[in-house]
Order: structure tokens, then C-alpha cells, then sequence
């Protein structure tokens, strides 16, 4: 059976980074631009909105977290955008002024002793705000020079990572390398639509950054050139009909992956290898857990220890982190992240196997029965038992950061709807049947499917049905939700049809039949 998902390597290692980001921050931080760095950074394995949405998942339970000590809590949720229930917001208050929005995140929060202060706004202008604030100042215009200059006379694709360390160090950028990379992304996709540039040009960029571009513009390019794209519609080769340019070559090489979607979480995003830390680790090969245990280093850290003794214990008990648990005995300066969700339903627990001995015969009894000599038969193994239901939080927390995950206004009434769910549910023992739970969830998928469409255009008010897929696969890995490897199995298959090409959902429709499926369970 595999380990809980709080005991894997990138686990830690995600919770230490959110942590070390958070605890300057005066304002709310991108969480796109968060999954980014952690990808670039840590060398992951995963893909983008895959690591959205463990972030999504994990600013969730925040505030019940017994690991983290209070302050490093608020600036967390704080900082990432997540929200508390009524408890814990009161228990904040008792020591300080704080302010929620309507989705109850942190906007305003003031220690009654004046040691931290924080205030900052969570809504999509405020976001929008910030990216204009980027797109309009001189660094955006010095940076999309810089590319332009770089990729003109490019021949094959640029390692992205490569031309955002070239520009630092030639610009003097204040900006980390992460940063910039996830910049030159965000900016290669507008590319096609930028009216600054002539075609050529438009061309020559979106070539060298390895860009995907939508069928309209791929037509139009056709119209004057004989245009190849890959499966993730990126030019692999172009000639204009005039023959006065020409490019050609696949978006792979030695220092860049291959980007060819097969249903898996593996992305061949080019990554710097120098940035790859772990390349021994991976989420696939998660540790075992027996007779080991997860603590708060001194630093602040979350890590590994197979056992500790007085020493080695004391060396933790300063740490930030643990301020909670300064008092009390040995064993409570061990702090376990498997006891986070202190609260789950006992139907929540993980599935076990039963082993049946047949009974032995007292030897005493040997007289009785005759000479003939007692068989005794092997332990006979049973199949997995299934836990029947599913916690009501889960569900509720798990559907939550599907929509977090697609982070479009359109969503933002249902989105209120199931905060309120959760907070009147709270830490109730109550489950749901996993006879309802599992085809709801499966017709939840073959009600999107039959809504998708090829056609429809990338708007704020459609979603890619590969990314809602790779969002809801990602959802019930982390949510550890049960019963769900069928449906797993049938996203797979249903990605590899999407690799060759993409179709998109209604925002609309796809409020209707998250909503259809609450109602289909009982909410």
C-alpha cells in the first residue's frame, strides 16, 4: 500500500518552499508563478497544473495543520489565498484584528502586540492589476526586446531557462531566474496576438520559445507558407511560400525534453539541469513510512527521522515552527504531519488487508483425534476491504480545489456555495455513501466530455478539458479519495485522445454539472 501522501519526499519539500516564500510576504503572491518556481526550482516531475493544484489542495487544510505554529499559519493562508473556517478565524481574533473577505481569506490582520501586520486584497482585479502593473513597465518592454533580438536569427528552439539567466546577468534584472522564466511563458503565448510585431516576427519568436498557437492563427500562416506543427501545436517547420524564410526542427534536443502529453503528470518543460536538485527523487517512488516519523527541523524545516534520542530531540526544540509544543513531554517535540487531518472520519481510514489462520488443534487434543497428524494450512491473504464511504469534508474540500484549480470568476458563486458547505459540515464524522460517490464522479467526467468541444475559443469563459482532467486527476490523488481507479484509468485514455487535440467546456456548463454532481450526493 503506498504512503500517505504527507509522508512523500515532494511533500516536504513543497511545504518547506511554501513556507519559505510566504514568510516575507506583505501581499498575496501568484500561486501560478509559486508552482512555476517549485517546478523549475526542485527539478518536479510534475506538471504545472498539477502542482496548482496540490497548492490549491494544501492551503486548504492550513489552518488545521498541528505542524505549523500559528504565525507561520496566517502568513500562509495569508499569502496564498486560503481560506479558514469560523473556529479558527475566532481563535485568531482573540489575539489579534483580522478581516476576511466573502471567501473568508485573510485581507487584513493586525497582533494585538504589533508583531506582524499584514493587508492585501485576493480578488481577480487586484491579480489583473499586478500583471498590468508588469505588462506596462519599462522591464516588460526591455524584456520582450531582448527576445525579439535573441530568437531572430534563432534555427532551431531556445532553452528558455538558458535565455532567462542570459538576461539577468546582461540586464541586471532584480527578478529570480524562476520569475523570468515563468514571464517568457506568459509572454510567448501572447505572442500570436501582439499587434507590435509583423507576422515574420511573430513567427520567428514563437519558433525559438516553442509556443503553441491556436487553429486560427495556424491558418492564417497557412495562407502564405507551408506550416508543421507538433502535438502540442508548436511549429516544427515553416516555409514561406516566397522562400524568404524557412525553420525546421522538432522542440526536442540535449539539453530539453521532449513535450509530448501521454496522460501521465510527466512534462517535458525545458528545465535547466543545473536546476535539477533531485534527480534521484521522484513522486513515483515514494518512501516507505514504517518506523520513521516526519519533524520540524531546526530551521523550520519539515524532514524525515527514523528515531531520535534526548540529544537529538533537543536540537528541535527551538524551532519556530514547533512554538505550540515548547511544553509537555518528549514525545510531544515529535511532530508527525500524518496528524494533521486530527479529525478525518474513521471511514477515512486507509484500506487494510485481513489474514485468516485456519484454527490449530491443542496438541492436547491429540489422543482424542488419533495418530493422524494436524495440517496446518498458510495464511490465506483477502482482498483489499474498501472503505464504504467517504468523509463529507473531504468530498466538499476535494471538489473545491477542482474549482480553485481553474481559477475563473465564473466559478466564484459555486465556489462560495461549497466554502459555506464546508464550514457548516466543519469536522463532522458524517460520510457519504461511495455507492453514490463513485458514479456521481464518473458521470461528472461523461457530462464534461459530451459539453467539450474543438471550436470553441479560448476565452475567460471556456476551460481546456485536458487541464480540467489533470486538475481533477491531481484532485483525487492528493484528496486520497477512494474507490476512484477506474475513473483514473478512464482519464488517462481520455488524455491521450486529447494530446492530438485539445477541446474546451463552457465555464458555464461546467458550474452546472459540478453543481448537478453536489446534488447527486446529497449536498
Amino acid at each position: 500500500m503506498a504512503p500517505s501522501i504527507s509522508n512523500t519526499p515532494e511533500y516536504i519539500e513543497m511545504i518547506n518552499f511554501l513556507i519559505a516564500k510566504t514568510k516575507d510576504a506583505k501581499s498575496p503572491l501568484n500561486v501560478t508563478h509559486l508552482a512555476e518556481e517549485f517546478k523549475t526550482t526542485s527539478g518536479s516531475s510534475q506538471r504545472i497544473p498539477c502542482l496548482l493544484a496540490r497548492i490549491y489542495t494544501y492551503r486548504s487544510i492550513i489552518y488545521r495543520m498541528n505542524t505549523i505554529d500559528t504565525e507561520t499559519k496566517v502568513k500562509m493562508l495569508f499569502a496564498l489565498g486560503g481560506p479558514i473556517d469560523e473556529n479558527f478565524l475566532n481563535e485568531l481574533r482573540n489575539d489579534a484584528h483580522v478581516e476576511v473577505d466573502a471567501n473568508n481569506r485573510i485581507t487584513r490582520y493586525k497582533a494585538n502586540d504589533g508583531s506582524l501586520e499584514l493587508e492585501g486584497d485576493h480578488s481577480l482585479s487586484a491579480k489583473k492589476k499586478d500583471i498590468n502593473h508588469w505588462e506596462n513597465g519599462p522591464e516588460y518592454v526591455e524584456l520582450m526586446n531582448f527576445l525579439i533580438e535573441r530568437t531572430k536569427d534563432a534555427k532551431s528552439p531556445l532553452n528558455i531557462a538558458e535565455l532567462a539567466r542570459e538576461y539577468k546577468e546582461k540586464s541586471g534584472s532584480s527578478q529570480t531566474i524562476p520569475y523570468l522564466v515563468y514571464r517568457i511563458r506568459m509572454w510567448r503565448e501572447k505572442a500570436a496576438g501582439l499587434d507590435t510585431m509583423d507576422t515574420e516576427t511573430k513567427v520567428k519568436v514563437i519558433f525559438a520559445l516553442s509556443a503553441s498557437i491556436d487553429e486560427n492563427f495556424l491558418n492564417e500562416l497557412r495562407k502564405d507558407a507551408h506550416v508543421e506543427v507538433d502535438q502540442r501545436n508548436r511549429i516544427t517547420k515553416y516555409k514561406r511560400n516566397d522562400g524568404s524564410l524557412e525553420l525546421e526542427k522538432e522542440h526536442k534536443g540535449a539539453v530539453k525534453k521532449e513535450y509530448v502529453w501521454d496522460g501521465n503528470d510527466q512534462d517535458g518543460t525545458e528545465v535547466d539541469p543545473n536546476f535539477r536538485r533531485r534527480s534521484a527523487m521522484s513522486v513515483k517512488k515514494e518512501l516507505p513510512v514504517e518506523n520513521s516519523e516526519i519533524v520540524i527541523t531546526k530551521s523550520g524545516r519539515v524532514s524525515k527521522k527514523k528515531s531520535f534520542d534526548d540529544e537529538e530531540i533537543d536540537h528541535y526544540h527551538d524551532s519556530p515552527l514547533q512554538k505550540k509544543r515548547k511544553t509537555g513531554s518528549m514525545s510531544s517535540r515529535r511532530f508527525p504531519i500524518k496528524q494533521e487531518y486530527q479529525n478525518t472520519s474513521r471511514t477515512d481510514l486507509k484500506p487494510f488487508r485481513r489474514y485468516i489462520k485456519k484454527e490449530l488443534m491443542n496438541p492436547m487434543d491429540k489422543g482424542i483425534q488419533g495418530e493422524a497428524s494436524v495440517k496446518v494450512e498458510d495464511p490465506m491473504e483477502v482482498e483489499d476491504v474498501k472503505p464504504k464511504f467517504t468523509s463529507k469534508l473531504k468530498f466538499l474540500e476535494a471538489i473545491k480545489s477542482l474549482v480553485d484549480s481553474l481559477d475563473t470568476p465564473t466559478l466564484s458563486r459555486i465556489q462560495s456555495k461549497i466554502q459555506q458547505k464546508i464550514w457548516k459540515t466543519g469536522h463532522s464524522n458524517f460520510g457519504i455513501s461511495n455507492d453514490e460517490m463513485i458514479p456521481a464522479m464518473d458521470l461528472l467526467v461523461a457530462r464534461i466530455a459530451n459539453h467539450s468541444f474543438s471550436d470553441l475559443s479560448e476565452t475567460d469563459k471556456s476551460v481546456s478539458f485536458k487541464e480540467f482532467l489533470c486538475y481533477l486527476k491531481a484532485v483525487i490523488l492528493n484528496s486520497k479519495l477512494e474507490g476512484l481507479e477506474g475513473l483514473l484509468e478512464k482519464i488517462k485514455e481520455k488524455n491521450k485522445t486529447l494530446a492530438l487535440r485539445d477541446k474546451r467546456v463552457s465555464v458555464e456548463k461546467v458550474a452546472s454539472v459540478l453543481q448537478d454532481t453536489l446534488n447527486n450526493v446529497g449536498f
